[in-house]
């Protein structure tokens, strides 16, 4: 399966290259606007507060979680290359989120986005991610590394620290003393996960997961969040989960599908394939997103038809 994780790491120098890409994006999209906001707001309040110095950091402390809860959507991965043939899907999730939202339940709307590796499963959770955008607060994916392709799975301790950094907590409650055992870690990071975001509706996609627990315990409860499962079985949630659960296969693209994507991802956008080599194409790779993107992106100049 082609996941966003499989980028510049694997290049040489790319951890390094990868380093500085986050330092400056740190500076640009945290550490500077942020100061910046801060002097701004500090001229412009008057007259200054008094009262003990612990409100002043809670409130910063606050101020911080908020702000980096704005910063999480751009870090979600850039949705690369051509997005096409998934109306349908895209449609449903939209639909779903609405409904939840006029629901007067408070309880996260899960779904599960099951295919077979290349069918786009992340792509699609991401691109929900980014389109949803104005329905949350905040969002985060986390490779879940579920499918045994060589990397063992994240453990859900890690799960829990990385979506609880993306998404504003206080970095102080992440620290643990060291004799903690990993069961106390993960209890308490799971105390944490749901504290923080009660009443917060953020975006998570559980990417490549495979232990229905794990899932569980990375539920957003007490929220009207959305959780993208990416999975390659419809995987057998608890009966009793404390959210609207939704299956959603991601089939290998239709024909117009896979002419829409070919055309958007081919080099010479002279014209339109003809049907009948748009459909060769399609067969030969199995309808599978990943494999029509990489063919359209390899197929030169047309030769004319003879």
């Amino acid at each position: 399966a082609a996941h966003h994780h499989a980028g510049a790491a694997g290049q040489p120098g790319g951890v390094e290259q990868l380093r500085l890409q986050w330092l400056t994006a740190l500076e640009v999209r945290g550490i500077r606007p942020f100061l910046d906001q801060q002097r701004v707001l500090a001229a412009t309040t008057a007259p200054k507060r008094t009262g003990p110095r612990l409100r002043g950091t809670d409130k910063s402390a606050a101020a911080r979680g908020r702000s980096v809860l704005e910063q999480s959507f751009g870090q979600l991965p850039e949705p690369l290359g051509a997005f096409a043939g998934r109306r349908q899907e895209m449609a449903r999730i939209r639909q779903w989120v609405q409904s939840a939202r006029a629901s007067t339940e408070t309880r996260p709307t899960v779904v599960v986005l099951h295919g077979e590796p290349g069918s786009g499963r992340t792509t699609l959770a991401v691109r929900a991610a980014h389109e949803l955008k104005d329905y949350f607060r905040g969002a985060c994916v986390v490779d879940l590394r579920g499918d045994g392709s060589g990397e063992p799975p994240l453990t859900t301790r890690d799960a829990l620290l990385h979506l609880l950094n993306r998404l504003g907590a206080p970095r102080e409650q992440l620290l643990f003393r060291e004799r903690t055992s990993p069961d106390q870690q993960v209890k308490r990071l799971s105390e944490l996960y749901h504290q923080h975001l009660t009443g917060t509706p953020v975006t998570i996609v559980l990417d490549d997961a495979s232990d229905p627990q794990q899932v569980r315990t990375l539920l957003p409860e007490r929220s009207d969040s959305l959780v993208l499962v990416t999975s390659r079985s419809p995987l057998g949630l608890p009966e009793d989960l404390p959210a609207q659960v939704h299956r959603l296969p991601v089939e290998p693209l239709d024909a117009a599908g896979a002419e829409e994507l070919l055309t958007a991802a081919a080099q010479d956008a002279s014209g339109p394939y003809d049907a009948d080599s748009a459909e060769r194409v399609r067969e030969l790779c199995g309808g599978l997103p990943l494999a029509l993107r990489l063919a359209g992106a390899a197929l030169g100049p047309r030769s004319t038809l003879a």
